[in-house]
């Protein structure tokens, strides 16, 4: 937010523009008054961002609740207060579902209307960073931001994870985190541990996703010397070293079933049993599960274990998406320009205003890791001292050419798609390479692909010639 809050007013009557538009700039606003819903959404369309929205619900045009939605999806960190002389029950609850702050019942005076702009600053004024080049959040400033608000935001989502982790360091209890891909699962596990009394060693991670499945026992259990081809030595498994800490288990759902049942063990028992010996050891490990699929279908089709899942899910956290917490992108932008302008070694850029709309109107479907990859591009691609609207990937953009064709929704949904369609066809419809060249899980793919009405097999060719997954 710039030094001078900016406030937009959106009401049909002059005479009540005129009041509000003094008051205001007499309270040190930046004021700009609308007529309709229309030349309101003109000024979105060519940048403007208020910090204040001040809407009546009944407008000539689009609404005040249809302006309200559009805010809410391009602008989530601008403050709204909406007016009305009509009290409805159904505008009340849009407002309120759609993120205003207050709700005014006319008629009122152009000072209650002020204070309401004022109050609505003061309750969520670390969420108004957007204007272009702004810090999104001062945490230097701030002794009591945490270091997971340095990291994912200061949202109010943030804040809620922020006091499930606070809850489940005091705990030894299992944890499930769930969330799309990208959305700081890790991180928040980190967070845990180091809440923990497990945090003076180190956390033991490993990604079940991402080892073959005939190596994966060896990698949690360990093995004995002579256990199989090429175990030339006694070797320990990451549940033995993490003994007295924490293992975080990311894509918990890709596990095999024997190394489910064996999983099962440790958590009942305490005791772990390496490849090719005959004893067991006593262990004190901590585990944090997390995963991008429906573990609770998984169950349901027999391919995860529910007396495993009723062991993992015992303290459970779903992290939402990116484009559920959008007044997070000014803070994550500017902590990655950061970091990418001080490895590159040359100026911070800043997002232009339209750029930075641009930002918020994607839905991110790769989460704050994609966001991440954005900027590293921009910062290594743009020479300017600005990144402009034309310097944004080809994805955003496309984003921005289809908003005036239908819903965003469709829009994404059709690219979705067509991007299945396409790494299918490269894959030669082998499902399980077509998932690790998307960044998902098979079991993700096949869900996409009943969601998007893809057929398993080219519907051309049948099954022949489809290389078995």
């Amino acid at each position: 937010m710039s030094s001078v809050p900016r406030v937009a007013v959106v009401d049909d009557d002059p005479v009540l523009l005129d009041i509000l538009q003094k008051t205001l700039t007499g309270r040190g606003y930046d004021v700009a008054v609308f007529p309709d819903g229309t030349s309101f959404l003109g000024a979105l369309e060519v940048g403007e961002t208020p910090d204040v929205a001040v809407l009546d619900i009944r407008l000539p045009g689009p609404d005040g609740v249809e302006l309200l939605k559009r805010l809410h999806e391009d602008i989530p960190a601008c403050r709204v207060v909406m007016m009305t002389a009509y009290k409805s029950m159904e505008s009340m609850l849009d407002s309120l579902r759609y993120g205003a702050i207050e709700y005014l019942m006319k008629p009122l005076t152009a000072g209650e209307v002020a204070d309401a702009v004022e109050q609505s600053l003061l309750k969520r004024r670390r969420l108004d960073r957007i204007s272009e080049g702004t810090p999104a959040f001062d945490v230097e400033s701030r002794e009591e931001v945490s270091e997971l608000a340095r990291v994912m935001g200061p949202s109010a989502a943030v804040a809620d994870i922020e006091a499930f982790v606070k809850k489940a360091g005091r705990s030894d209890v299992p944890v499930l985190i769930s969330g799309e891909t990208g959305t700081g699962k890790e991180v928040v596990a980190r967070a845990i541990h180091a809440a923990s009394g497990r945090r003076a060693l180190q956390m033991m991670v490993l990604n079940c996703g991402a080892i073959p499945e005939p190596l994966i026992e060896s990698e949690l259990y360990g093995h004995m010397r002579g256990a199989f081809t090429g175990a030339h030595t006694d070797q320990q498994g990451l549940i033995e070293t993490a003994d007295g800490s924490t293992l975080f288990l990311d894509e918990v759902g890709e596990l095999p079933q024997a190394s489910q049942v064996k999983l099962l063990r440790v958590l009942q028992e305490g005791e772990v049993r390496r490849l090719g010996s005959r004893s067991t050891k006593r262990v004190d490990v901590r585990v944090i599960a997390a995963t991008n699929s429906d573990l609770e279908h998984s169950v349901a089709v027999g391919s995860f274990r529910r007396d495993l899942f009723y062991r993992l899910n015992v303290l459970k956290l779903r992290l939402p998406p990116l484009r559920e917490r959008k007044e997070d992108i000014p803070h994550l932008l500017d902590r990655f320009l950061e970091l990418y302008s001080r490895r590159k070694g040359g100026v911070t850029p800043e997002f232009s205003k339209r750029a930075m709309r641009a930002l918020h109107q994607y839905p991110w479907p790769g989460n704050v890791r994609e966001l991440e990859n954005e900027v590293a591009r921009a910062v290594t691609l743009v020479e300017a001292d600005s990144v402009k609207l034309k310097d944004l990937s080809e994805e955003i953009m496309a984003v921005q050419q289809i908003r005036g064709a239908g819903s965003l929704k469709a829009a994404m949904d059709m690219k979705e798609r067509q991007l299945i369609l396409s790494t299918l066809e490269l894959t030669g419809w082998n499902k399980t390479e077509a998932a690790k060249m998307l960044g998902m899980s098979r079991q993700n793919l096949y869900q996409r692909l009943n969601y998007h009405v893809i057929p398993p097999n080219p519907p051309t060719s049948g099954s022949d010639g489809v290389k078995p997954d």
